[in-house]
């Protein structure tokens, strides 16, 4: 089977495309002028690869520059040319579900990111809504219906197709992870340096998720301001001796970084910029270091960065729902809970009581979790037996 993967939102196509080849079918990823933040190009997962056409290997396409139309989304005869060459095509990302639009009869599965399918396809109809917004509100929910299926790990996801009248497209499919390869993509130099740095410090909270807390009704939120109030507690109410690093990034970013004035805590905080895939998983590396992400009881999935956590063996603090991710990849997910300050201040101080043996036994917990759950080699063909599903209902036989 041949294989498109268009977009490539948050690296997901690159590496499912990787995965894929890996395993022995011929797929091709192309890359959309849109996608090109520091989560979405190739690079940044694998640092070797050079950021020009000379530097990608022949299987990365990238967008057509003769049509000097930065707003075209694909172009027609890309798509032509696609469905000519090809037997199936995954999608990833906004840009990419705009651009099923494009295409007339190939068989196609949507790799769901988020917030194309659980938000902006809900904002058709409603009020103060830009026309901009409106047109791609619009273009997205045509595309839902064109696609064959749409993965949902997350319920939000399935809650949006459901009220969309799209329950028939609903896959239940979690992205994985490369859980030995990101190992090798921790760099050694700095992890040395972070641990010498933090040596003197019990404990190193992280905060390496999007700073997001200003409206928690948002599918966007995610409870960075929780932490911080667990965060003072430990230090200031019981005087731990802890340090945090916060990723200073994301719409509340800059509200968000008056809040830790206002609250004494800049002499105990370290900001770090928006960090590159490698070094994030560096960072997540340390040895004394526990990560806390999506502390809001209605964001209880496996997300990417709590998915990059566990596969480097990095303690982890979010809300999860155990049966919803024991369902959808197996076993008994050793992540500690929490979803308001209560809890992640109960995290902590359990953290903090740790001996080192305690903490050590606790990180192999989590990266032996990872290994046997959400290593790519158990989910890539459960994705190939969706593709397969797509192309046979379409009626085209691969080629």
């Amino acid at each position: 089977m041949r294989v498109a993967l268009v977009g490539n939102d948050g690296n997901n196509n690159y590496r499912l495309c990787k995965w894929m080849r890996e395993a022995g079918t011929d797929a091709h990823l192309y890359l959309l002028r849109q996608e090109t933040g520091p989560r979405s190009l190739p690079e940044q997962v694998d640092v070797a690869l050079a950021s020009d056409r000379q530097g990608y290997p022949s299987w990365i396409h990238l967008y057509d520059d003769r049509l000097g139309r930065p707003s075209l989304i694909l172009p027609s005869r890309t798509a032509r040319r696609i469905e000519r060459d090809f037997d199936a095509v995954v999608t990833s990302g906004p840009a990419a579900l705009i651009a099923v639009n494009q295409f007339r009869a190939a068989p196609i599965v949507h790799l769901t990111s988020g917030s194309e399918v659980n938000v902006y396809p809900l904002l058709l109809f409603k009020p103060r809504v830009g026309p901009l917004m409106r047109a791609a509100s619009f273009m997205m929910r045509r595309a839902l219906r064109r696609v064959h299926k749409a993965t949902a790990a997350f319920r939000p996801v399935v809650d949006a197709l459901t009220a969309l009248g799209l329950q028939d497209k609903i896959a239940v499919w979690p992205f994985p992870e490369d859980v030995e390869g990101n190992v090798h993509r921790v760099d050694a130099d700095l992890k040395r340096r972070l641990d010498a740095q933090y040596a003197g410090y019990d404990r190193v909270f992280l905060w390496l998720s999007r700073l997001e807390f200003r409206e928690p009704d948002s599918p966007h939120y995610k409870g960075p301001e929780r932490f911080l109030a667990a965060l003072k507690r430990v230090i200031v109410q019981d005087g731990a001796n802890v340090r945090a690093v916060i990723g200073n990034h994301g719409t509340d970013a800059e509200p968000f970084l008056r809040r830790i004035e206002d609250e004494g805590l800049a002499d105990h905080v370290d900001l770090v910029p928006h960090l590159p895939y490698w070094k994030l998983l560096t960072y997540l590396s340390m040895d004394r270091a526990a990560a806390f992400d999506e502390l809001a009881a209605k964001r209880d999935e496996l997300s990417g960065m709590s998915r990059e956590a566990l596969s480097v063996g990095c303690v982890l603090v979010r809300n999860i729902d155990r049966e919803h991710v024991a369902a959808c990849y197996g076993g008994d997910c050793p992540v500690l809970s929490a979803r308001d300050t209560e809890m992640c201040y109960d995290a902590m101080t359990r953290l903090l009581a740790m001996g080192d043996e305690e903490l050590a036994a606790l990180q192999h917990r989590h990266r032996a979790w990872a290994r046997q759950y959400l290593h790519y080699t158990h989910l890539v063909p459960k994705f190939m037996e969706l593709l397969r599903e797509a192309v046979e209902a379409s009626g085209r036989g691969p080629g």
